[in-house]
């Protein structure tokens, strides 16, 4: 129980800094270089990365560790007047979408994403990360009676922030080889 509890402040932390990153911080540069962009339409959303790295790292479990912070980075950014059942319910989903995209990828595979030690493991977490971003996107879209451009928003950034997250950990995956 201790460890279960241990891992939830973990990743919810890690969740939220990236959150907070992709919005205090990547929001303005983006915005500086391409205009004031609608909310939604954060190019580089690094929470998705920690997500599916949590999903692959934990499997099932990783939704009871991803959602404290995935809620709090919704009260974050929008007060805590903002939780309503449909803003609660998004966020479960996204909680959810992570270990789907990999057992999807997986069922389809008939591979298990076990280490990351070959690129072929890696190329099947990011794909696992699309159909993720894509699953999340829609149901996000229904939900709140958005449009597709909103979808494709979503998409963009998750997609690019996972991948921006997987870069920097081979990167640290490379220095921690040399240094052992």
């Amino acid at each position: 129980m201790r460890n279960e509890v241990l891992r939830t402040v973990i990743v919810s932390a890690c969740f939220l800094t990236a959150f907070w990153i992709s919005i205090f911080v990547l929001g303005p540069i983006q915005n500086y270089f391409l205009g004031d962009l609608p909310n939604y339409l954060s190019l580089l959303f690094l929470p998705h990365g920690v997500r599916l790295l949590t999903a692959w790292l934990y499997r099932e479990k990783s939704v009871l560790y991803v959602f404290p912070g995935a809620l709090l980075s919704h009260m974050s950014s929008q007060g805590i007047g903002a939780i309503t059942e449909a803003s609660v319910l998004t966020t479960l989903i996204g909680s959810v979408v992570g270990i789907g995209g990999i057992l999807a990828v997986e069922a389809v595979s008939g591979t298990k994403i076990t280490s990351l030690k070959s690129m072929s493991q890696w190329k099947l977490l990011l794909i696992a990360g699309g159909i993720a971003s894509l699953a999340n996107s829609i149901l996000n879209c229904l939900i709140y009676g958005t449009d597709v451009i909103q979808g494709i928003g979503y998409l963009i950034g998750d997609i690019s922030g996972q991948f921006f997250l997987m870069v920097i950990l081979v990167f640290v995956f490379r220095i921690e080889r040399r240094m052992a």
